[in-house]
């Protein structure tokens, strides 16, 4: 279930129905790939396939949530996959510029695979829902002239996600086991993990970018003294 935040954010999204069609249709099609554990791919299908998950000055960031396209379905093109250990992944398009691929799990997570040629899977969001309620948060923030031009690179998010606990709410509408967010008034953080999955990255969002590098060294100062 989606919050208010984020229901209201889709509402807005353009979706291109070249990625979606008719519930019959579509259902016809699934019955006839005889791929196990599809029935959460059926339903992302028929709910969300063709978003674009904007966010508002930031086209590079746009999501775009095209799982099957209409022709594939009428035309009863194999459904495309790849097997890694015990998981399925289902291509999804993800972000417009980046060179790797993106995929959808059987259960239902947004992950990272082929990254730099690396044969790893690097979740980013624990579902699809999680990652509209993600792109709404920015895209509010966006809205509201909070922006974000400072990432950094956390080597421990353990103690990073210690110390932001401690001095900020936690938003538990758009955080997951993978990536959280923090923060209230004018001051946001998006702690989140690396596409190579190796290490974390703190995104700082404030209407003072000014101020960015002074959080940040106040934060890792915090979180070593912590330790």
């Amino acid at each position: 279930m989606l919050s208010l935040l984020a229901e209201n954010y889709l509402k807005k999204q353009i979706r291109d129905s070249k990625w979606y069609t008719e519930e019959d249709a579509t259902v016809e099609y699934f019955i006839i790939q005889d791929i196990e554990n599809t029935n959460l791919l059926l339903e992302l299908q028929l709910q969300y396939s063709g978003y674009r998950l904007a966010i508002k000055g930031r086209e590079n960031d746009a999501f775009f949530l095209n799982i099957i396209s209409s022709n594939d379905i009428h035309n009863k093109k194999s459904l495309k996959y790849k097997q890694v250990d015990k998981c399925i992944l289902f291509r999804v398009e993800g972000f417009g510029t980046a060179q790797f691929g993106f995929y959808i799990t059987h259960t239902g997570e947004i992950v990272i695979y082929g990254y730099e040629t690396q044969e790893k899977i690097v979740p980013i969001a624990k579902s699809v829902e999680k990652l509209i309620e993600k792109q709404a948060m920015a895209d509010e923030l966006a809205r509201r002239n909070i922006v974000s031009t400072r990432f950094y690179t956390i080597e421990n998010e353990k103690d990073m996600r210690r110390t932001l606990s401690a001095f900020y709410p936690k938003i538990d509408t758009c955080s997951d086991r993978y990536s959280s967010w923090y923060g209230s008034a004018n001051c946001f953080f998006e702690l989140s993990p690396m596409f190579d999955g190796n290490d974390f990255c703190l995104g700082i969002y404030t209407n003072d970018q000014n101020k960015s590098d002074e959080l940040f060294k106040a934060l890792n100062k915090q979180s070593i003294k912590n330790k």
